[in-house]
């Protein structure tokens, strides 16, 4: 119901707001300056490069497909892909009509055209959490009735496994486990990711460094401009190498002092067992944790949180620079 309750909404904020910010195409966005002649000439002709008509049809299309959603069809399950794609086409066809209205860029500055871009990446965002968060429907109210002989073994074994469950922790539990373990090396994982955002700094760079020596050479601005180009390509080099092994050996260093912190608590709640749990658990059961289980956590620990925040620290600067050389070229590689 709720899900449903969304849809609607979402479907008569997009409708409302697609076709209420064509009102500010002109080039003031006082509602007193309008001219109502230009807004409908905005509809009477049809232009990828000036015209509104498009973005208010793909909003069409995402009501449409928010409207399905809101009606729970009982195989509406398997064709999520459908609505992913319409997704997918909202988000390049967006970013495809922003390169568009750049061949005009005062037109692209009027304040209705970026409300319009704006709102239709918000709007395919909001689609893709809808689709995202689909309940399951049913296709059929009945279940089947266990026999009075087995519904008691059936009763006791949910139960039994109820229990377990609760007993057992969640994949969120053990992430903050494994990250109370990393809080008490973080001075290390600091320093290890400081020089981490240097190292892929400097990597980033390094195309632009190398480019800037081919330019030197290309357009013969002389041997001086050769000699700095060189040496802010080997600059680069070299930072990007020290501070990278320095990263590397603060992520090693600090892996290891949680595999022997890992070890010391497992051994601590090992030595606290009963007697009893040592009749039933052999021993090279208990070596291989305290060794080789130990040091796979710890590993682990290390290399995933080195790769995510290598990976957000790549993309946040790879976007940025992207962007500061050709915000158009960046557009045509989103698409």
């Amino acid at each position: 119901m709720l899900h449903s309750t969304l849809c609607i909404a979402a479907i008569c904020l997009d409708m409302v707001l697609s076709f209420g910010f064509v009102i500010f195409y002109g080039p003031d966005a006082k509602l007193s300056t309008i001219d109502l002649r230009q807004y409908i000439n905005l509809w009477s002709f049809y232009s990828i490069f000036s015209s509104a008509t498009d973005l208010a049809a793909l909003a069409f299309v995402r009501s449409l497909a928010l409207l399905v959603l809101a009606k729970k069809f009982p195989k509406i399950g398997k064709y999520t892909w459908v609505f992913w794609l319409i997704c997918i086409f909202s988000y390049i066809f967006t970013l495809a009509k922003i390169l568009c209205l750049a061949e005009d860029i005062v037109f692209l500055n009027r304040p209705g055209v970026i409300l319009s871009l704006v709102w239709s990446l918000a709007a395919t965002v909001i689609l893709g959490y809808l689709i995202y968060s689909l309940p399951e429907v049913s296709p059929c109210k009945y279940s089947i009735l266990l026999k009075p002989s087995k519904s008691r073994t059936a009763t006791k074994r949910t139960e039994n496994e109820r229990k377990k469950r609760k007993e057992e922790l969640t994949t969120l539990d053990h992430i903050r486990v494994l990250l109370g373990y990393c809080k008490h090396e973080w001075k290390w994982f600091t320093a290890g990711f400081s020089a981490l955002v240097v190292f892929v700094g400097a990597e980033i760079f390094e195309p632009s460094a190398t480019g800037y020596v081919l330019s030197t050479v290309i357009d013969k601005k002389g041997y001086h401009a050769l000699i700095i180009a060189v040496l802010l390509r080997i600059g680069v080099t070299f930072t990007a190498i020290i501070f990278g092994g320095f990263a590397e050996g603060c992520m090693e260093y600090s892996t290891s002092l949680i595999g022997r912190k890992l070890r010391l608590d497992l051994f601590t709640s090992l030595v606290l067992k009963d007697i009893a749990f040592f009749d039933v658990t052999s021993s090279g059961e208990m070596v291989s944790r305290l060794t080789a289980d130990c040091q796979t956590v710890s590993t682990a620990i290390s290399s995933n949180l080195t790769q995510f925040f290598r990976s957000v620290i790549v993309i946040i600067g790879a976007l940025s620079f992207l962007l500061y050389y050709s915000w158009r070229m960046t557009l045509v590689n989103g698409c």
